[in-house]
């Protein structure tokens, strides 16, 4: 910038005193209103973390469907908030044991019929209060299921005793360590927590008039597996990344620079609005360019919803949320290319988190047949 001799420049400065007063008072009240924003973002972000630090220690991030006994539908579907619900409503009574307890039927997953030779041995265990799991014959199908008491799992206890994390967590553990036992064997479609009918005949009931579509979908997912991919990006990082690369942000830098010093206010209020547009449309391309590349390894790939932190727990910003049914035989290329795709974009301030197997949560959808509804990821 060139500079004015002396004397003109206190001239000028004495012409507009109060303009340049004005202007000056005006931009340092915007730098500082800055400064607090970013402070209050900072420790935002860092109660944020410290608080859902603590309730990660108390409960994992899962919430069940409870509408079902008593007047309640019941459903079939998968863990997660976003499972179908497949079964008309109907008067839950359950079945009285000979000691006067009455039982309700937990049903797991469904598994093809040869699956039963599971049970022939070794007892296995699912809810920590439900009984021995056994298999259900419905036609070419069987449903792993197992008897709990309905004064838990009545439609009114049920709905108290989920607001005690420790009580949740431990049946939500026991309900997925079951299916994934079973999956370590056969095809399955995971229920949703908490699927529960009246007893042993209704589930067979239901389950058997549908039994053409379940035995569809578990072919369709016979010998693969699904993974699921959320990629996170360090907002600092990509800003300074795109600040080095962006020519619409060089430009406009200079432009803001070149600007008087009463227009560079505004002008620099504007560069922050492209450096966000510009981060955002970089994430954007390299969350399609992942997803195009993995998705030639996958039998078929779905988008979930992006989470926030609220969701995450993390600071970071999740830019790919993305589910890849995968065959076995394929897995551990599917593996090798997420992990060359992460050690190629973590300068960047990327990371890949990958996890799995699962049960297909998101590949057994009845809505995918015709039905109604839409399945989730697990947590």
């Amino acid at each position: 910038m060139q500079h004015l001799p002396g004397l003109q420049k206190e001239l000028l400065k004495n012409k507009h005193h109060s303009r340049l007063s004005l202007l000056a008072a005006e931009i340092n009240d915007y730098a500082w209103e800055e400064a607090v924003k970013r402070c209050r973002l900072v420790l935002t972000d860092l109660y944020t973390e410290l608080l859902l630090e603590k309730l990660q220690e108390e409960i994992k991030t899962c919430a069940p469907d409870t509408g079902r006994c008593s007047g309640s539908p019941a459903s079939i579907g998968n863990t997660g908030p976003r499972a179908e619900q497949l079964v008309e409503q109907e008067q839950k009574c359950g079945n009285q044991r000979e000691d006067g307890v009455i039982e309700y039927t937990y049903t797991y997953c469904l598994a093809p019929a040869r699956a039963v030779e599971l049970f022939a041995g070794e007892e296995l265990r699912g809810l920590p209060d439900g009984g021995p799991v056994r298999a259900i014959k419905c036609g070419r199908l069987i449903a792993v299921v197992s008897s709990v008491p309905a004064e838990i799992y009545g439609e009114e206890a049920l709905q108290d005793v989920v607001q005690d994390p420790t009580w949740l967590e431990s049946r939500v553990t026991g309900h997925e360590q079951l299916i994934q036992q079973v999956m370590h064997h056969h095809p399955v479609i995971p229920m949703k927590f908490c699927t529960i009918f009246d007893g042993d005949e209704r589930a067979n009931q239901i389950i058997s008039e549908r039994e053409e579509e379940f035995h569809m979908m578990l072919a369709d997912v016979a010998g693969k597996e699904e993974w699921g991919l959320k990629i996170y990006c360090q907002p600092g990082v990509l800003r300074e990344r795109v600040e080095k690369t962006s020519t619409r942000v060089i430009e406009a830098r200079e432009k803001s620079e070149a600007s008087a010093s009463g227009a560079a206010y505004f002008m620099l209020k504007k560069l922050d609005g492209i450096i966000n547009e510009e981060m955002d449309a970089w994430a954007a391309k390299l969350a399609r360019e992942v997803n195009i590349e993995l998705d030639a390894w996958a039998d078929r790939t779905k988008m979930n919803k992006l989470l926030g932190s609220d969701v995450t727990g993390r600071l970071e910003k999740m830019i790919l949320n993305a589910v890849y049914l995968v065959d076995k035989a394929k897995v551990k290329d599917f593996i090798k290319a997420v992990s060359e795709l992460g050690e190629k974009h973590r300068e960047n301030g990327i990371e890949f988190a990958l996890t799995g197997p699962w049960p297909p949560y998101n590949f057994t959808s009845i809505n995918r047949l015709g039905g109604a509804g839409a399945n989730g990821e697990p947590d």
